[in-house]
């Protein structure tokens, strides 16, 4: 094999065990599973209960679990671990995004540092913890792992900003 072919095989692989070759490849969330997602969250206002009622959900129903809301129609029809954890990942961090936006406009202003602070330190939290779930297994496994991993910490911290956002403490 050439230097260039053994080249070119050696970056296929490394794109495709990649977490960023999935969260390239990820479906963007239709007005479905947005929609889905807006009514579970408005329905629960405690934090535990939105976590329990409505995270997971939208990539139960793009991987064909019976148990999945039936009202979600997935965006993503190869029902892959990876991409459907990456289009729920995706309604969760506009979310958390949102909500940081908005937790940053009513906290005192002695407060604001902090919050950027926090948010900071949780990035590098997530993206730990989220490597120990992929290193726990090998791939593929351990890139589903870390996908799940990504989209359910970034449900929990969206849902703690909310929170915040909304004076709830």
């Amino acid at each position: 094999m050439s230097g260039a072919a053994g080249f070119v095989i050696f970056w296929l692989a490394a794109r495709l065990a990649s977490p960023v070759a999935a969260e390239e490849k990820a479906v963007s969330p239709n007005g479905s599973e947005k929609g889905w997602a807006a009514n579970c969250v408005k329905e629960k206002s405690d934090e535990s209960a939105a976590f329990s009622a409505c995270v997971g959900k939208v990539t139960e129903a793009c991987l064909g679990l019976e148990d999945a809301p039936k009202e979600i129609k997935p965006s993503d029809k190869n029902g892959h671990p990876r991409s459907c954890a990456a289009v729920e990942a995706k309604i969760w961090d506009d979310y958390l995004n949102r909500w940081y936006g908005d937790a940053a406009k009513i906290v005192p202003a002695e407060a604001k540092e902090k919050l950027r602070d926090a948010q900071r330190a949780w990035i590098a939290y997530r993206a730990a913890r989220c490597d120990v779930e992929s290193a726990l297994h090998p791939f593929p496994l351990g890139e589903d792992n870390r996908a799940d991993c990504l989209m359910r910490e970034t449900a929990r911290r969206a849902l703690q900003l909310r929170a915040i956002a909304t004076d709830m403490y």
